[in-house]
C-alpha cells in the first residue's frame, strides 16, 4: 500500500496543478486535522468570491461563467493596453498605471452599473480599492505583466534581469 501524508477526516486546503503528467502542490497549503466543523459549502462560496479563476478549475458548474468573465476582462485590458505584455521599471509605476486603468473603466461604465456595484459592495469611496503586496510595490528590478486570457494579469518580478539574460543567450548562441 502506497504511503501518503493524509488522514481520514482531514481537510487540506490548497491548489494542485498538473505538470508533465503529474500533480503538484502550488502555493501554500492549510491543514485542518479535524474538518468535522468545517462548512464546506461556505468554504466553496468564499473561494468563489475570492478566487474564481482557481475555483473554476475544480467546480465545472461555475467554469463557463468564470471563463466568460476572464474573456471579457482580457478583451477590456487588451483594448486599454493594446498589447499583452506590459513592462514597468518598478512596482510603484505599475500600481500608478493600474490605478489609471481602473479609473478609466470606472468612468466609462454606465452610471447605473457603477451605482449597482457601489451599493452591492458597500463602497464608501464610490470606487474599488486596489491592494498590492508591499514587496511588489517596493520592487525595483523591473516588472513584466502578461495579460493571460485565462488567468488575468500574471506578474513577473526581476523582468529586466530575465530579458538581459535572454539577450545574452541570443548573442552567444550559434
Amino acid at each position: 500500500m502506497k504511503q501518503h501524508p493524509f488522514k481520514a477526516g482531514q481537510l487540506v486546503f490548497g491548489s494542485l496543478v498538473p505538470w508533465r503528467g503529474e500533480w503538484y502542490w502550488s502555493g501554500e497549503q492549510q491543514f485542518w486535522d479535524d474538518a468535522s466543523r468545517v462548512d464546506v459549502d461556505d468554504l466553496k462560496q468564499d473561494m468563489k468570491r475570492r478566487s474564481p479563476q482557481i475555483v473554476c478549475r475544480y467546480w465545472k458548474e461555475y467554469e463557463t461563467q468564470v471563463r466568460q468573465r476572464a474573456s471579457d476582462l482580457h478583451a477590456r485590458m487588451m483594448t486599454y493596453y493594446g498589447k499583452d505584455l506590459i513592462t514597468y521599471p518598478d512596482g510603484l509605476s505599475m500600481a500608478a498605471d493600474w490605478q489609471k486603468e481602473f479609473r478609466s473603466y470606472w468612468e466609462s461604465a454606465p452610471q447605473h452599473e457603477v451605482q449597482e456595484v457601489i451599493e452591492k459592495h458597500g463602497l464608501k469611496e464610490g470606487r474599488t480599492n486596489m491592494n498590492c503586496p508591499k514587496d511588489l510595490l517596493e520592487h525595483t528590478g523591473g516588472l513584466g505583466v502578461f495579460l493571460n486570457p485565462d488567468e488575468g494579469k500574471e506578474i513577473m518580478t526581476h523582468f529586466v534581469s530575465l530579458v538581459t539574460g535572454f539577450r545574452l543567450l541570443e548573442r552567444t548562441s550559434p
